[in-house]
């Protein structure tokens, strides 16, 4: 699904995380937030989502999926429906 695109998507990522922490990118959100996160995602290593995290603000949660890689809401749909079913009802 994403191995043709693997860098592009990285480089991607970078940017985002480039102008955010030199505040040419306003992320600052004030809507709640929810990342769910893979934490063996090979393409985007967790520490960018912690990252990514912090860059959406104060109302931004994220929810770490222990054993998925890059598609947890596909490699663990029940553990991406308990963390997504509690934000949708709130």
């Amino acid at each position: 699904m994403i191995d043709p695109f693997v860098e592009q998507q990285r480089g991607l990522m970078d940017d985002l995380e480039r102008r955010a922490a030199s505040g040419a990118l306003r992320v600052d959100i004030d809507k709640p937030v929810l990342l769910v996160w893979g934490r063996g995602d090979p393409v985007f290593p967790l520490e960018q989502g912690e990252r990514l995290a912090h860059y959406a603000g104060p109302h931004a949660r994220l929810v770490i999926i222990e054993d998925a890689a890059h598609a947890p809401n596909l490699e663990h749909p029940e553990a991406f429906e308990r963390a997504v079913a509690p934000f949708l009802a709130e």
